[in-house]
Parts: structure tokens; sequence; C-alpha cells
């Protein structure tokens, strides 16, 4: 069995029936190991729960055989913009309902799109230029400028 499937088969076995969307991304699905930890976004029931995070974070780092800092598990909902679609776009671990999957995407790149689009009219009204003046979203700027909103 390939690394990254029997990952999300273990990472499933763990998360199935606790949470309603849990999804694999970041360096492990990208087929880099950077830090090597795991990075999970979930989505719960109901709001994010801090304790029941923690208790998915030891269960998933007992199921890997890694140690608990290796296991990086962020609520979806708690996510800035950007994070949030990286997440999104992940691959799915547990999957209740997929077309909640499809409107989170949808919310989310909507969103993102606005605050494109918001910022550039801002950077425009401030004198800032052009995209690429060094204001912008593609990495020119400070790196204060990312959406820090969340999808919620």
């Amino acid at each position: 069995m390939e690394v990254l499937e029997e990952l999300t088969w273990r990472l499933r076995s763990v998360l199935h029936g606790r949470v309603v969307l849990a999804l694999l991304y970041g360096g492990r699905v990208k087929r880099y190991s950077l830090k090597g930890d795991v990075d999970i976004a979930v989505l719960m029931s109901n709001a994010c729960d801090l304790h029941k995070l923690g208790e998915l974070v030891v269960d998933v780092a007992n199921a890997l055989g890694v140690p608990e800092e290796k296991v990086d598990i962020v609520c979806l909902d708690m996510l800035p913009l950007d994070h949030a679609w990286e997440a999104l776009n992940g691959v799915p671990i547990v999957v209740e309902d997929r077309r909640q999957l499809f409107e989170l995407k949808w919310i989310t790149l909507v969103q993102l799109l606005d605050f494109e689009e918001d910022w550039e009219n801002a950077c425009r009204a401030l004198g800032w230029g052009e995209r690429g003046s060094g204001h912008d979203m593609d990495g020119g700027g400070s790196g204060d400028e990312n959406p820090r909103e969340t999808i919620y």
C-alpha cells in the first residue's frame, strides 16, 4: 500500500465518527516533509472544542506511532481564508456530507476573491498602483496583507 494511502487509512480509522469532515493537507500531501509533521483540518459537528481537539491529537499520534508534537490538527472553521483554502484542497479523510465540503470550498473561494478585489481597490485608493508593486497578495508585500478572516 502506498505511504499516503496507508496514512489516510490510519487517520480515517481514528477520526471516523468523531468529526464530520477531516482533510489531510500540507507537506505530506505535497510529498515533502519539511518539518515531518502531519497536518489535518477537521470540522466538528458543533463548534470547535479544544478538549476534543487535544484528544484527537493524542489518538492520531498513537495510531501513527509518532510524538504528539508531530501532529497538527486544526479546526477548519477557525482558520484564516488562505489556510482554509489550502486545507479544503487536501486529501479527504472523513467526509460525512460531500455537499457540505463543496459548499465550504465555494464559500471560501468567493470570500478569497472578494478579499482580493477589496484589496486591489484599497491599493488603488491609497495610490499603491497595480499588482506587483510590492503591496499585493502575490508575496511582494510584508506578509501583513494576507486575509485573516475565517470561513465563518
